[in-house]
Parts: structure tokens; C-alpha cells; sequence
């Protein structure tokens, strides 16, 4: 039977926009395995890809300049491990998205005792599960070049299907961002419940998007969660569309 609580939880952390090194270190209730520390790793390893896609950039900071640079992760006696990284030009919510994550790894992975985040930026400000859970997660990039369809979501329908047209482009060409969608969905995995919801409860069951010749299909059987995890979409599309891939038509239905 899963337990469904947060571990104790400290996020010192700033507002400021400005590059800032990021520690975030978790305390286990057991000691872990080699495979499970890497299972946690790999959370923050798809953090990244998404933020340097421009995922976490929301509506304020072009997507473009987004940059999340892992720098060292190790293990801390038995039960704890470190992982540092370089962080510039994300949306505040950022955070919230990271503290969900680990929130849910938490419940369906190895429990934690602790989970605490500090920045090397000035002006700290100190969160704790509640107040994170209040920050809005990152808006969608204003700037588009591409015809955006997304209709409202249905309340009955569970299942999204994501359609990326590319006119042109090679395999090759769009690797990145199928990439940063493989990365995205990993993230379904607790980063966006709905509000009020502990983070165990935004699943997904998508594996990886489709190269149809023509552009990306990227299909969610099943996703349960706040419609603002596809903000991400949007913004690394357009990033993608400013670096040269072209991007006719966006669908998120």
C-alpha cells in the first residue's frame, strides 16, 4: 500500500532570473542502491533536457535562453545523495515542478526523510511543501511561428495526442526535440498534478514520440494531471522553430 505524504521539505531558493548553481540534496529513509540512485539522477538528468529545449522558460524569458547544466552527483554515506547544477533563465516555477517530481519519486520509488534545494544566488527566499505547491507552473513561450490547435480539454477524455508538423525536415533535424519530449514525458511522472493533488497522482503511461516523415506524433494514452504540463510543449517547439527546424502546425488534443 503506498504512503502518500511528503518528506520534509526545504527549498532556499531565489527569484532572481540571474545564472545561480543549485544543490538539491536528499536524505533516504533506507539505505539506497546503486540502481535507484541512479533512478533519482536521471529526474534531474530530464529536468535538464527539458529546460535546455526551453520547457521551463514560461511566458517572460524567451525560450532559447533557457540553459540547466548538470555539474556532479554523488552518493553521501548510505542513505543520501548530492547532485549540483548550473541553472539560468527559467520561470520560478521551475522549482515546483522539481520539488513534484521528487515528491513523487518519493512515494513510487525509495522514500525520503528529507529533500533540501539551496541556490548560490543572493536574495533567498526559504519554501516549504505548501508554498511551492502555490507557485504557478511555467506559462506557454508567447512567441510562435507555427499555427497552434489546442482545444479546451475534455473532462471525460484522459488521452492527448501531441502532433508536431515539420515540413521538410529530416529524422536527423528533429532529434532534438524528440529528445526533449522523451525527457518531457518521463516528467509526467509526478511533475504537474493538479492543484490541490499530491504529485503521485499526475501519471502518464506514454513512452516515446513517433517520426512519421512528416513530423512528430506523440501519443498519451493516458494522462492525468494539470493541463499546464503542456506549456513545455509549446515553448520547445518554439525554441526549436527559433534554431532553424521548421514547425508549421502544433496539436495538442
Amino acid at each position: 500500500m503506498l504512503k502518500v505524504d511528503y518528506p520534509v521539505t526545504r527549498f532556499s531558493v531565489s527569484r532572481d532570473l540571474a545564472p545561480q548553481e543549485i544543490t538539491v540534496r536528499v536524505q533516504f529513509e533506507q539505505p539506497l542502491d546503486d540502481g535507484s540512485a541512479q533512478y533519482w539522477v536521471s529526474i534531474l538528468e530530464d529536468m535538464s533536457v527539458v529546460t535546455n529545449a526551453g520547457g521551463f522558460a514560461g511566458t517572460s524569458i524567451p525560450p532559447w535562453e533557457s540553459q540547466m547544466v548538470p555539474k556532479h552527483a554523488q552518493r553521501i554515506g548510505e542513505a543520501g545523495l548530492e547532485v549540483v547544477f548550473s541553472v539560468k533563465s527559467v520561470d520560478f516555477g521551475f522549482f515546483r515542478a522539481l520539488h513534484n517530481s521528487l515528491a513523487s519519486a518519493h512515494v513510487y520509488n525509495a522514500r525520503l526523510a528529507s529533500m533540501d534545494v539551496h541556490s548560490s544566488a543572493p536574495a533567498l527566499v526559504v519554501l516549504g511543501t505548501s508554498e511551492l505547491e502555490g507557485i504557478a507552473y511555467p506559462g506557454a513561450s508567447r512567441a510562435s511561428s507555427y499555427e497552434l490547435d489546442q482545444p479546451e480539454p475534455s473532462p471525460v477524455d484522459n488521452t492527448v495526442t501531441i502532433e508536431i508538423d515539420t515540413p521538410g525536415a529530416t529524422a536527423q533535424q528533429v532529434g532534438p526535440l524528440m529528445a526533449a519530449l522523451t525527457a518531457w514525458g518521463n516528467l509526467l511522472l509526478g511533475a504537474y498534478p493538479n492543484d490541490g493533488e499530491h504529485p503521485y497522482t499526475c501519471v502518464s503511461d506514454c513512452t516515446t514520440p513517433e517520426w512519421t516523415g512528416e513530423g512528430l506524433v506523440f501519443v498519451l494514452p493516458t494522462f492525468m494531471g494539470s493541463e499546464a504540463a503542456f506549456n513545455a510543449v509549446i515553448s520547445m517547439a518554439t525554441r526549436a522553430a527559433h534554431e532553424g527546424l521548421a514547425i508549421s502546425r502544433v496539436s495538442i488534443e
